[in-house]
């Protein structure tokens, strides 16, 4: 507990008058009579007695705020009457409002533009002149009336005699009821099933519709006689029908694109006997299988571009040489009509035999003299005064591209470039060679014999004549 200093004048119950101090230092003990203890905040009232021994001792209450007076049996509180409310105060004056600011001043508005001049009114142009209304023709004359038409009737029925042959009997009268003619319709027998139709789209805008064994083959447009499909960008031009292989226009006509690699071949065409057969007018220069069993003359690239490329015989048909390599004999895949396609590109097969000594035929020539007749007119080395070159005389070019030959170890062995031409063609001899043609500076011969399938040649290629029922069939 503690002691203040300041000095209180209270009335109590017992009327006493009592004056104290406070605000002193904390005190453990209540001092003199008329003074005040003050308990501190927490500490109970009630730790302290009340009793005869201590009346009028007070004790000032920090947790209330309020003083106890021990009346001689229990501490009672010394809480004075309520006071009186006291008066209202007065309400403050309230600020002077602030003056508003003058407006702002309209600016000017802008003068307005001048209008502009309209434009004068165009001429009206004259009113044609009428033309003449033409004369009425003059009307022609009614015609005769027709006689009056037979009247007709059909009775239908049936003839037991003959198989319940079902019948139309006809009978016709005048105007005066009587028969002027009759006759009987006969049922006719059953015709027999007509043969279902397909049609088959075979490409180049030409399209095949076959019934049974009859075909009909139709245009999707055609430029001069060749026909095309507008739908694969091909267009005509001056009666000419061009293509694009990539990004290269060709002509059809003497020309067609590979479309494995885009590459444009020249070809020609020659008549036999009133068919029409088109050759390669170039070797071929396509690497299949990444150019295994191929090869450029001296491994050179250069050498393609202008030769082509050297292939083994089991390449060319584009089988394996385990199938129809040096060794082995090849079990052959002839397509429906006896050709091969092997390494040619879509369209296109390896020449046969019979078909070269076709072209012979279609040049006028015989393999004893159609040397100068199929090769090029240059690159031909002529080293004496037998050798003969080529005057080219139906576009076969027949170029001086040489050969190789596969060594049992694998190595290639290039010779005769500039001297000699060599062409595969698709029969086996037997499961060592195969059937080829040659041709030579030395001579003017076209050679058809055998060689080693080791050997590399170069590639033509001749355009398939499938007929349209073949189409049909697929």
């Amino acid at each position: 507990m503690r002691q203040c200093s300041a000095i209180l004048a209270m009335s109590s119950l017992m009327g006493a008058a009592l004056m104290f101090s406070a605000c002193g230092d904390d005190v453990t003990n209540i001092n003199n009579e008329g003074s005040v203890a003050i308990l501190d905040e927490g500490e109970s009232l009630f730790k302290h007695s009340c009793g005869k021994e201590n009346a009028g001792e007070m004790l000032f209450v920090s947790d209330s705020a309020m003083i106890f007076m021990c009346n001689g049996e229990n501490w009672t509180s010394l809480k004075g009457d309520k006071g009186e409310t006291g008066d209202k105060g007065e309400k403050g004056l309230q600020g002077e409002a602030g003056e508003q600011g003058d407006k702002g001043e309209k600016g000017d508005q802008g003068d307005k533009g001048d209008k502009g001049d309209q434009g004068d009114k165009g001429d009206q142009g004259d009113k044609g002149d009428q033309g003449d209304k033409g004369d009425k023709g003059d009307q022609g004359d009614k015609g005769d009336k027709g006689e009056n038409g037979f009247s007709c009737s059909v009775f239908e029925g049936y003839e037991e005699e003959y198989n319940n042959i079902g019948y139309s009997h006809i009978v016709c009268k005048d105007d005066k009821d009587e028969v002027v003619s009759e006759g009987f319709v006969y049922d006719g027998e059953a015709g027999e099933t007509g043969d279902d139709c397909k049609l088959a789209d075979i490409g180049d805008g030409l399209f095949v519709i076959g019934c049974g064994e009859k075909q009909m083959l139709m245009y999707k447009a055609v430029c001069g006689n060749e026909p095309f499909d507008p739908a694969d960008g091909d267009f005509c031009k001056e009666g000419k029908l061009y293509k694009k292989c990539g990004d290269v226009e060709y002509e059809t006509s003497t020309a067609f694109c590979d479309k494995r690699d885009n590459m444009i071949y020249n070809y020609i065409t020659v008549d036999v006997d009133g068919e029409q057969y088109s050759w390669m007018a170039q070797n071929l220069n396509y690497a299949l299988r990444d150019g295994k069993g191929s090869w450029c003359y001296n491994n050179d690239k250069m050498m393609c571009s202008s030769f082509g490329r050297l292939y083994t015989w089991a390449t060319a048909l584009n089988r394996s040489e385990d199938d129809c390599g040096y060794g082995h004999k090849c079990a052959m895949n002839y397509d429906y009509d006896e050709t091969i396609q092997g390494v040619c590109p879509d369209g296109w097969h390896l020449p046969s035999f019979a078909e070269f000594k076709s072209l012979l035929k279609a040049a006028g020539v015989s393999s004893e003299n159609a040397g100068d007749v199929l090769k090029s007119k240059d690159l031909w080395l002529l080293a004496d005064e037998y050798s003969v070159g080529g005057d080219d005389l139906i576009g076969f070019t027949a170029k001086p591209s040489g050969r190789a030959f596969v060594e049992n170890d694998g190595s290639v062995k290039y010779n005769d470039f500039n001297e000699q031409f060599f062409m595969w063609l698709q029969e086996e001899i037997n499961n060592e060679s195969a059937n080829f043609v040659s041709l030579q500076s030395a001579n003017n011969m076209a050679y058809l014999t055998g060689a080693n399938k080791n050997f590399a040649f170069s590639v033509r290629c001749v355009k398939n004549k499938e007929d349209l029922l073949s189409f049909i069939q697929k």
